[in-house]
């Protein structure tokens, strides 16, 4: 499984310098890194659906950003159970994206992301 820890600062600088650029590719790769960590946890689940990083831009763009908000939530169900905690970030996540602050959605899944790399130490 390949994860890979990034400082969520130069994400989002790198996002402010590309004009948005760079938040497409991040958004991709916690999708799969965080869809990875899912399935490595809980095997179980394997036959649930996965939309790859590549479909979650096609349907966002063809949706005209609507798909989004229902993957944002989809996320926040992931991360409640990766950090094993009772947090709602369903809910944390679908607010955010609805006030238009999906930068700080995309920063707390990849601290998320961080805090299981640092505690499995891939």
């Amino acid at each position: 499984m390949k994860v890979t820890k990034r400082n969520f600062v130069v994400s989002i600088l790198l996002s402010l310098v590309t004009c948005g650029i760079y938040s497409l590719y991040w958004m991709v790769m916690l999708n799969d890194e965080i869809h990875n960590i899912y399935e490595s946890m809980y095997p179980e689940d394997l036959g649930t659906t996965r939309v790859s990083g590549a479909l979650l831009l096609v349907f966002t763009f063809i949706t005209c950003g609507i798909y989004s908000f229902y993957w944002y939530y989809k996320m926040g169900t992931l991360c409640n159970k990766i950090s094993k905690n009772s947090s709602n970030f369903d809910l944390i996540f679908l607010i955010l994206a609805i006030f238009q602050l999906p930068i700080v959605n995309m920063c707390i899944m990849q601290n998320i992301e961080n805090n299981f790399f640092d505690e499995y130490e891939f």
